[in-house]
């Protein structure tokens, strides 16, 4: 299974948008200490820090150690965590999952794929993980979350209306 690695905005989106605990079925999930402490510093205030807290604590997400840096961090006005995942996931082939615009921009130009909270709700509908009932309710929470653009809610849902007609071609080929 593939390593992932989170960032704060990614793990807490997909947390509220009631789909954190599918994650494992697509791998093993991973964040940097500094994310880790971002993402359970208010647990007092918000519901959502005391559940990423347990599943820490329980090692549904494993907390790496800081990775010796290796990106040049010259021009990068990403915060300690965006930095600390991308580096892990180029030291340890992660894949990563952010959905910081500038973080995704950076990782793309050390030529790793990131993967966005989005993407992540589609990669569970192309396994199976989901149905296309439980895609649109996740997906509909996270773009409310979200606040996404009309245009990018289309893009997506095509994109899911693609995985859906593509698997049922393959169906009705196999019969």
């Amino acid at each position: 299974m593939p390593d992932l690695c989170f960032d704060a905005c990614s793990l807490i989106y997909l947390t509220k948008a009631k789909a954190k605990h599918l994650l494992p079925s697509l791998g093993v999930v991973n964040v940097c200490d500094t994310v880790k402490r971002e993402l359970v510093k208010d647990e007092h205030k918000y519901p959502d820090a005391a559940v990423l807290r347990k599943n820490i604590e329980n090692r549904v997400i494993n907390v790496r150690a800081k990775v010796r840096p290796i990106t040049s961090r010259q021009g990068a006005s990403l915060g300690t965590g965006e930095l600390e995942t991308i580096d892990y996931c180029l030291k340890k082939g992660a894949i990563l999952v952010s959905d910081d615009r500038q973080a995704i921009n950076y990782a793309l130009g050390l030529g790793l794929k990131p993967k966005t909270s989005e993407i992540i709700l589609l990669d569970l509908l192309d396994l199976e993980i989901i149905d296309d009932a439980e895609f649109t309710e996740r997906f509909g929470d996270l773009s409310s979350i979200k606040q996404m653009k009309a245009p990018v809610i289309t893009y997506f849902k095509k994109r899911a209306m693609d995985i859906l007609d593509k698997k049922k071609a393959t169906k009705e080929g196999t019969r």
